[in-house]
């Protein structure tokens, strides 16, 4: 059985503080601004991500996967990678 992260009355306590937020300030949008925030940090993320792996790619296919620069651009030598270990089931 895996373990919970999260408690098991969390429906309950969000829909307490969601009531108690609606009778404090019905207009407080702080929620969805910070929905808007992470999303586009996400966003960007992933975009930066995606091109730094076209730069490694475009390293290791001008270079090759084992040359000093495709290792200068953060890729790892074929030269320099382990082996997988196999484990033998006891």
């Amino acid at each position: 059985m895996s373990k919970k992260i999260y408690p098991t009355d969390v429906l309950e306590q969000a829909q307490s503080v969601f009531a108690i937020w609606n009778q404090i300030d019905a207009s407080l949008t702080f929620g969805a601004q910070t929905t808007d925030v992470r999303n586009q940090r996400d966003a960007s993320l992933l975009e930066l991500r995606d091109t730094v792996k076209r730069v490694r790619n475009g390293g290791k296919a001008t270079y090759g996967d084992d040359s000093p620069e495709y290792e200068m651009i953060g890729g790892t030598r074929v030269s320099e990678r382990k082996t997988p270990v196999r484990k033998i089931k006891s």
